[in-house]
């Protein structure tokens, strides 16, 4: 019983690491898409 416990707490924490490390990658992929569109954008408004 400990064993299957230990088991199911292991899978949940797995799942809860995997849904974190998930939703920082798509905070951090957003920024870096807005930075990326902000340096493309701003050079042209400026050369205008």
């Amino acid at each position: 019983m400990t064993a299957r416990g230990y088991d199911t707490n292991s899978e949940k924490n797995g799942f809860d690491k995997k849904r974190v490390v998930y939703h920082f990658v798509m905070i951090i992929m957003q920024e870096v898409s807005h930075f990326y569109i902000n340096m493309r954008i701003t050079p042209a408004y400026l050369s205008i």
